[in-house]
């Protein structure tokens, strides 16, 4: 049985600036693979501490 894409450990990864339409090109993406789209926020290390 073939692995899904999720399973096989295998991400996109898309990278700019604040509104420089990186939602929009991860979906077009998803959508033009046949995958689902799963956004994932990555915080920078020491933004939330005290």
């Amino acid at each position: 049985m073939p692995e899904s894409f999720w399973s096989s450990g295998r991400r996109i990864l898309i990278v700019g600036t604040t509104g420089s339409g990186k939602t929009t090109l991860a979906r077009a993406v998803a959508d033009l693979l046949n995958i689902s789209f799963k956004p994932q926020m990555r915080v920078k290390p020491g933004k939330f501490d005290e």
